[in-house]
Order: structure tokens, then sequence, then C-alpha cells
């Protein structure tokens, strides 16, 4: 038992040294899809993989550029997207989906859909023209525009908020945890 246990602590190990961070670094409109707008640093050369699924997307003052998303399905582990950052996110008609942690503040993202997973997630001083889906064990929705479908799901023990928002098109919730 004690060498199965062995096993499995190495491979969640090795499975968490794949995750990669990365930082938005394009001054202008660009594409998610290309390493050239990913750094391994905020403000650092681009040419750094592209984030995907088990990753780190971070957006900061570190690249003021609109960011395209041209691929059907983006796929992060967690999403930062802090109010330094200057620019749009277009989702054009495809979907970018967050896993565990997302934390965007004061940006704009407009067209697609927006699928946030995962444990904790917060929402604040954004506009979405965009369709979000959130279903997570807690988040917290902050003076924000919502001028598309919003679907909420809480499926936690966590405390879940939603405050001071603008909703201009349908809403729906469903409490499946406790509060």
């Amino acid at each position: 038992i004690l060498r199965s246990a062995l096993i499995v602590i190495s491979l969640l190990v090795i499975n968490n040294l794949d995750a990669a961070t990365r930082y938005w670094v394009a001054n202008i409109q660009k594409a998610w899809g290309s390493s050239a707008n990913w750094s391994t640093s905020s403000g650092g050369a681009g040419g750094a993989s592209v984030p995907g699924a088990g990753d780190v997307a971070i957006f900061d003052n570190g690249g003021a550029g609109n960011c395209i998303i041209s691929d059907p399905l983006i796929e992060v582990e967690e999403l930062y997207i802090w109010d330094t950052y200057a620019g749009t996110i277009d989702l054009s008609t495809n979907t970018l989906q967050v896993t565990d942690i997302a934390r965007i503040v004061g940006v704009t993202f407009i067209n697609g859909i927006l699928n946030i997973y995962g444990s904790s997630n917060d929402i604040i001083r954004c506009t979405l023209n965009c369709q979000l889906n959130v279903h997570a064990n807690c988040f917290d929705l902050d003076n924000n525009i919502f001028n598309s479908v919003v679907s909420l799901e809480h499926r936690g023990i966590g405390n879940s908020f939603s405050k001071n928002n603008i909703y201009n098109s349908t809403l729906s919730v469903l409490a499946m945890g406790r509060y």
C-alpha cells in the first residue's frame, strides 16, 4: 500500500511540473494562439509556449494589446486578468474555459462564451458582452455589466456573492451547495 501511495504522489508531483505560467505580452491586437504573444515573465520577451490545459494565463500591464481567441476552445487551469491590463478579450465565436481559478478585474470580454469552473472565482468591475457560465464552489461578482446570457451555478460549501451588477440579458441561478 505504501508503495502504491508513493507512486500516486510521484505522478501528481510530475504532473504539476508540466504546468506553465504564461504572461500576455502583445502590445497590439494579436491572437492567443501565437507563442510570440506569451512570455515566462511579465513584460518579458515573447516566444514562450501558448498556455493550454493545466496552465496559468496572466494578463497584466506587461502587454496592453487586445487578445483574440481564434481557436474553437481554449482551456486553462487558472486565469488572472488584472485591472492593469488595458486590452479587450475577443472570444470571436469561440469558448475560453477556466477549470480551477479565475480572478478577472476591470476588463471587457466580447463575443463567444466564457466558462468558469472550479474552486474560487472573482469577476470584478468588468463588462461582459459574451455569454458567461460559472459552475464553481464559490464566486464573487461585483460591479459588473453583463450584456449577454449569464448562468451561475453554486456547487460548493463556500460563500458566493453577486452585488452591484447590471444584468441586461437573461440570468439563471442554480444553488446546489450550502451557503
